[in-house]
C-alpha cells in the first residue's frame, strides 16, 4: 500500500540522516553530496529511483554502495522504521500547519491514488500498522533484477561492468 511505500521510500531516500543511501554515499564515504530520489505511483504502476551526479572515476564504487544500501532495506527495514515513521503517525497532525501540503496530500492519496484514508488521523493509523517485516517483503519484491533500469549520462563506460554490480546487488538480496 501507499503507507509501506512511502515509508520504504524514506528509509531508503529520505531527508533524514538515516536514509540508507545519504548514509552509504554521502555520510560514510563523501562520494556525493546531494542527490534525487523520487518515487511516482498511481493506482496500476509506479516507479522508483535515484538520481546523482559523479566522477567517472567513483562510479563503479557508488553502483557498487548504492547497490547496499537497496539490499540494507532488505534486510534492516524493521530498525530503520522508527526513525521514518514517526513523521507520519506520532507528527502526523503537523499536516494542518501547512494548508498547501494538506490540500495536495489529501487531493492526492484521495482522488489520484484513490486510497481509503478519509482523515489525517486515519492516515496516521494506517502508517502506524506498517510492519519492518512487510517493508522487507516488498523490498524484496520491487528490487530485483528484471525490474531494475540503469540510466547513465556522460561519457563511454563500461556497461557490462555496471550491469554486473547492479545484477549481483540485486540477486543477492533476493536470496
Amino acid at each position: 500500500g501507499d503507507a509501506e511505500l512511502t515509508l520504504l521510500y524514506d528509509i531508503l531516500f529520505g531527508e533524514g540522516e538515516e536514509s540508507f543511501f545519504h548514509q552509504a554515499l554521502s555520510e560514510k564515504t563523501g562520494l556525493i553530496y546531494s542527490f534525487r530520489g523520487y518515487m511516482d505511483l498511481y493506482r496500476n504502476i509506479g516507479s522508483i529511483g535515484v538520481c546523482y551526479e559523479i566522477p567517472p572515476r567513483d562510479l563503479l564504487s557508488s553502483l557498487r554502495l548504492a547497490a547496499d544500501a537497496i539490499r540494507r532495506a532488505k534486510t534492516e527495514a524493521e530498525a530503520a522504521l522508527p526513525f521514518v515513521r514517526a513523521a507520519y503517525t506520532d507528527n502526523a497532525a503537523f499536516l494542518f500547519d501547512d494548508a498547501a501540503a494538506l490540500s495536495f496530500n489529501r487531493a492526492y492519496e484521495r482522488y489520484v491514488l484513490c486510497l481509503p484514508y478519509p482523515t489525517v488521523g486515519a492516515r496516521a493509523r494506517a502508517y502506524g500498522r506498517v510492519t519492518g517485516e512487510r517493508l522487507a517483503a516488498i523490498a524484496t519484491e520491487i528490487f530485483r533484477p528484471e525490474n531494475a533500469t540503469l540510466t547513465l549520462k556522460g561519457r563511454s563506460l563500461d556497461t557490462a561492468a555496471l550491469r554486473k554490480i547492479l545484477m549481483q546487488g540485486l540477486e543477492e538480496t533476493a536470496k
